[in-house]
């Protein structure tokens, strides 16, 4: 077993550090802290958060983006543990539409909407039907090689049906990957989906804003405008993280919770050498996202759309939780983009605009603020059919572990980068030889 320095404050306590402070990186730091180790956290932004950060504007919480906490998620399951409070609200069942050939359709959320749709053919129904009563006991495991396209393919033949439930999957998993995303991944998140979300009162903001003050309780060291340079290592254990002010942060534990081309920067070569093939054959998820503060909705009816033919998302989030100054709204418009597509800043904001059109006739003139993201990264390794993701140790150095919606996870999204930095976190604390009663406190 390794021995440690003892740390300055706590002769019994190994020196943690956890570079990165968003989900992941504050997820670690929980569970280290928990365990036993006297953490620091660096980030090098001026706030923590990362993509679960909020701007406030004029009284309104912008996410980036339309973001949801999976009731049955690591994530909010860590919140709880944390004893982070926070106030949400479900979705409304009702005031949902599809779009189809740029009209609106009535959003079937039951199977007796299912039924008596007009949309839908007696074939369609019949498939809808069939998949979505086999789906909550669907065995995940049993798709584990396949992709979610070859899924689909063996359940929907009607175009209508198919369309329908792409869009499910995609709001869902929030990608637009059908012939690359692991069906196993899609499955398992789906069924997250089904069990419920909550959209957050204040945005995302106000659960790593807790997170990280209930981390200072408990002694966890917090620092921001804090860039990494590089990570120390001698004889392939880590001794801790140079920054790029010329401080050497010592430390005998090491999370690095970042994104891969700011982890590939900060380990040695030779060590970024075996990450490097595994990160240029990713497979990211992205959006383009326009997010709008308004008086009042022109109609107050519609409330949820989702694209059928066409990858696209509509929500008003303020219609479930307080997100905005009493009265007034706060939507998401948004467009699941492909593997590799770009758009023009213009381009992304006219086609987001024109569903906003369809949608809300009239919405221009009630406009208050708006926030155009047209590439913004959702996540930055999605799960693929037949392939597998860097897995925690991967760097392959002793007391290090990484953490994040890339790590090789059973979940997705923030709930991935939550259940990696678990991970992370209990195997270094077993690597410091802490007692299984410290680390049982962080299961």
């Amino acid at each position: 077993m390794r021995t440690f320095k003892p740390h300055p404050e706590n002769s019994a306590a190994p020196r943690a550090l956890v570079v990165g402070g968003g989900v992941a990186g504050l997820s670690a730091a929980w569970h280290l802290s928990r365990g036993g180790a006297a953490v620091t956290l660096i980030e090098a932004a001026s706030e923590l958060g990362g993509r679960a950060a909020t701007r406030l504007e004029d009284g309104f919480s912008f996410n980036l983006g339309p973001h949801a906490l999976y009731r049955q998620g690591e994530w909010k399951r860590l919140l709880d543990d944390a004893g982070v409070a926070y106030e949400g609200g479900r979705p409304p069942v009702g005031g949902g539409f599809g779009i189809y050939q740029s009209s609106l359709v009535s959003m079937p959320t039951s199977p007796w909407n299912i039924a008596t749709s007009r949309f839908f053919g007696l074939r369609d129904k019949a498939q809808l039907f069939r998949f979505f009563a086999r789906l909550p006991g669907l065995s995940a495991d049993a798709f584990a090689g396949k992709t979610l396209a070859q899924l689909l393919d063996g359940e929907m033949s009607s175009p209508r049906a198919r369309s329908f439930a792409e869009g499910f999957f995609r709001v869902s998993t929030y990608a637009n990957a059908p012939e690359k995303l692991c069906a196993a991944a899609a499955i398992r998140q789906a069924k997250r989906g089904l069990a419920g979300v909550l959209y957050v009162a204040g945005g995302w903001g106000s659960l790593t804003g807790g997170l990280a003050a209930q981390l200072r309780r408990q002694g966890v060291r917090l620092e921001t405008g804090a860039k990494a340079a590089r990570l120390a290592v001698a004889q392939d254990e880590v001794r801790g993280v140079e920054l790029a002010d010329g401080r050497k942060l010592e430390a005998d534990l090491v999370v690095l919770a970042v994104r891969p081309q700011i982890l590939l920067r900060l380990l040695p070569e030779d060590r970024a050498a075996r990450l490097r093939l595994d990160f240029e054959a990713a497979t990211p998820s992205a959006a383009a996202c326009l997010d709008l503060a308004l008086e009042k909705l022109p109609r107050p009816e519609v409330l949820f759309a989702l694209g059928f033919d066409q990858p696209t998302y509509y929500s008003v989030h303020s219609a479930s939780t307080r997100l905005g100054p009493p009265g007034k709204v706060l939507l998401h418009a948004a467009r699941y983009l492909a593997p590799g597509e770009q758009l023009r800043r213009a381009e992304a904001e006219a086609g987001l605009e024109a569903m906003m059109d369809l949608l809300q006739p009239g919405w221009r003139s009630l406009e208050l603020h708006r926030q155009l993201l047209p590439q913004m990264v959702v996540q930055d390794s999605l799960p693929l059919a037949g392939a597998r993701r860097p897995g925690i140790a991967a760097a392959g150095i002793e007391g290090l572990r990484l953490a994040g919606d890339w790590v090789e996870s059973a979940a997705l999204l923030a709930d991935a980068a939550a259940e990696s930095a678990g991970r992370a976190a209990k195997e270094l604390l077993a690597e410091a030889g802490l007692g299984q009663d410290a680390l049982r406190r962080t299961a």
